[in-house]
């Protein structure tokens, strides 16, 4: 499990799952884009949702716990990169 750490909090993650949410993060912080970044927690976790506001201008890290990097499903980085419209944030 790896870590995300923003704004003094940390979020674990699993290092596949977090080297996906660190590429689509990149490609919308590269184009100095602020967005909404929500997921649910597990139940073991304290169940319920997150939703943090990420913003170019705020120090972002994610850490791995696997030295080696990780092969990233195209066909999601792709989609991620299209703009998109979202009626509310986090639905």
């Amino acid at each position: 499990m790896g870590h995300m750490l923003y704004h003094g909090g940390q979020h674990e993650f699993d290092d596949r799952l977090l080297a996906h949410i660190r590429a689509a993060v990149g490609v919308k912080l590269r184009r100095h884009e602020s967005f909404y970044l929500c997921w649910t927690k597990k139940l073991k976790e304290g169940d319920g949702r997150i939703a943090i506001w990420v913003t170019p201008y705020a120090p972002l890290t994610f850490r791995f716990r696997e030295a080696g990097s990780l092969n990233l499903i195209r066909l999601g980085y792709v989609c991620l990169r299209k703009p998109r419209i979202v009626p509310s944030a986090c639905e």
